[in-house]
């Protein structure tokens, strides 16, 4: 139970520094 919801954090931290970095990249481009 705990294996999975450690899992479900990081895939979510994983999809926030995604957006992040994008935000990132589209900051930089302009």
């Amino acid at each position: 139970i705990i294996y999975s919801i450690f899992e479900k954090e990081m895939a979510s931290d994983r999809q926030d520094l995604k957006k992040i970095l994008d935000s990132f990249e589209y900051i930089t481009k302009k």
